[in-house]
C-alpha cells in the first residue's frame, strides 16, 4: 500500500505526461489495494475512469490558487452515477427543536474533540447511502462521552435496519434518527449489532446494552458564529453538507473549498468535531464515514467562515444529554 501512494503522489507532482505503460502500472497497484476484481466486460471502462482522474487530481494539484489537494481513493474508478448512489439528496427540513443561537467569539482559538476522546475510530459505510445513520452515532458518542467520561460505539444497523420513520440506505435526516432513537429507548453498541451496508431485518433484540439520548438541539441555521460555540461547549456536532462534487469525490489533503458548492442542497451527513486554523485558512473538522482511505485518514478540513461553503452550518444538530444503559 505504502509503495503505491508514495507512486502516485510522484506522478502527481510532475507535469509530463503519463505512459500508457505508467498508466498500466498504477492501474494494477490500485487493484491491488482497494482489491478490485473486475468483470472482463468492464475491465476497460474502469481504466478509463482511473487514467481520468488521475489526470484531473495531477491537473488540480499542480494548481496554486487552491488550498487543498485531491488524490486516488476508493472512488477513483466510480462513475458519476455510483458515486452519487450514496449521497441521498433530501428536501431540506428543520425539527421544531430549541435553537442554539449563541454567536459570541468562542473562547478557544481551536477545538478538537478527539484529542479529548470523544471520537470513535473512522468507520465505513460502504456502498450504502446510511451516512445519515454514522453522523447520528457520532454525536451520541461525543454527547455520551462528555456526559459519562466514557467513549462508546454506537450502532448504525441498527437505525438503518429498524427506524421505520427514515430510509434505510436511501437517506434520512439525523434529528428524525435521534428522536427515534429516544422514543425506541436507545440504541446497540456497535459489538452487539455490528455494520453491514445493506438494510436488513430489524434485530434490536439482540442488543445487550443500549446508549440513549434525551432531546436535541438545532443550532442556528446558516449560521458559523454559532455552530462553533456549539461545537466548544457541546461537542461532536452532526452537520449536512454538499458532497456532490469531483473535487470532494477526490479530496486528499489541505482545506477544502468549492466555490460551486450549494449552502441548501445537501447530500451528505457527516460530524464536525472541531474547528482550527491552517496556513492562514480557518476550518472545521470534519469525521466522514468512508473509511480511512478517504481524504485525510478519513477527515476533511472544509472551509471556515467563508459563507457557508457546502452548507456546513445550514442542518447542525446534537443530543442534549447521552448515556449507556
Amino acid at each position: 500500500m505504502k509503495f503505491l501512494l508514495i507512486a502516485l503522489l510522484v506522478v502527481a507532482a510532475f507535469c509530463e505526461p503519463l505512459t500508457e505503460d505508467n498508466y498500466n502500472f498504477l492501474f494494477s497497484k490500485f487493484q491491488e489495494q482497494y482489491n478490485r476484481n473486475y468483470r472482463p466486460e468492464e475491465q476497460a471502462l474502469r481504466f478509463s475512469l482511473f487514467k481520468s482522474n488521475l489526470d484531473r487530481i495531477r491537473s488540480h494539484n499542480a494548481r496554486t490558487d487552491v488550498s487543498f489537494k485531491t488524490g486516488i481513493n476508493q472512488f477513483s474508478d466510480w462513475t458519476r452515477d455510483e458515486y452519487l448512489s450514496i449521497l441521498p439528496n433530501m428536501p431540506l427540513q428543520y425539527s421544531d427543536a430549541p435553537v442554539w443561537d449563541n454567536e459570541q467569539a468562542p473562547t478557544a482559538a481551536t477545538v478538537d474533540w478527539r484529542q479529548k476522546g470523544a471520537v470513535t475510530p473512522v468507520k465505513d459505510q460502504g456502498q450504502c447511502g446510511s451516512c445519515w445513520s454514522f453522523s447520528t452515532t457520532g454525536t451520541m458518542e461525543g454527547r455520551d462521552f462528555i456526559d459519562t467520561g466514557v467513549l462508546n460505539s454506537y450502532s448504525e444497523s441498527m437505525i438503518v435496519d429498524c427506524d421505520g420513520d427514515c430510509y434505510g440506505c436511501n437517506g434520512c435526516w439525523p434529528y428524525l434518527a435521534l428522536e427515534w432513537v429516544q422514543n425506541q429507548g436507545g440504541d446497540c453498541a456497535e459489538k452487539d449489532y455490528p455494520y453491514h451496508a445493506v438494510q436488513e431485518t430489524c434485530k434490536k433484540s439482540q442488543c445487550k446494552k443500549k446508549g440513549t439520548c434525551k432531546g436535541h438541539t438545532n443550532i442556528k441555521a446558516q449560521s458559523e458564529a454559532a455552530l462553533a460555540t456549539a461545537v466548544e461547549a457541546n461537542g461532536p456536532i452532526s452537520i449536512a453538507i454538499d458532497a456532490s462534487h469531483w473535487s470532494f469525490q477526490q479530496y486528499k489533503s489541505g482545506v477544502y473549498y468549492e466555490p460551486d458548492c450549494s449552502s441548501t442542497q445537501l447530500d451528505h451527513a457527516v460530524l464536525c468535531v472541531g474547528y482550527g486554523v491552517l496556513n492562514g485558512d480557518n476550518y472545521w473538522i470534519v469525521k466522514n464515514s468512508w473509511n480511512t482511505s478517504w481524504g485525510n485518514e478519513g477527515y476533511i478540513y472544509m472551509a471556515k467562515d467563508r459563507s457557508n461553503n457546502c452548507g456546513v452550518a445550514t442542518s447542525a444538530v446534537y443530543p442534549n444529554t447521552c448515556s449507556n444503559l
